[in-house]
């Protein structure tokens, strides 16, 4: 087995449990690409810059607290449906959307995470 082009010697007594090894590590990796490919083209998620509100003090913070959704629907097309239902949160307040991490292969996906906003105009920061 091979992992960015190193090689991984697996040994094991039972050829069952190296396999699940080989497929828990795949799995892995396969998510941490995916991740990692989400990151690098969606920044926004990790870096927030407003250069609009630079000498403006924020007058409140608005902290949502994303905890789960639950019974989500996969589509029923026979195209799509051999693809994964990989769900996110998204919100967006003003002009800053921002995004929870996806959740793979899952219709009850539970983030429990939170998410922030400064709140520069009560009147133009609509979520």
């Amino acid at each position: 087995m091979k992992i960015n082009e190193k090689s991984l010697i697996l040994k094991s007594q039972h050829t069952n449990i190296h396999t699940l090894w080989v497929r828990t590590i795949n799995n892995a990796l396969e998510e941490y690409q995916v991740t990692e490919k989400l990151i690098l083209t969606d920044k926004a998620l990790f870096t927030v810059i407003n250069h609009e509100h630079d000498s403006q003090a924020a007058v409140a913070h608005l902290v949502l607290v994303i905890i789960e959704a639950r019974d989500l629907i996969s589509p029923t097309t026979t195209v799509e449906r051999h693809r994964s239902l990989n769900p996110y949160c998204e919100i967006t307040v003003g002009s800053l959307t921002l995004k929870t991490p996806f959740m793979k292969r899952t219709n009850n996906p539970k983030w429990n995470t939170s998410i922030q906003f400064s709140l520069y105009d009560f009147a133009k920061d609509i979520i």
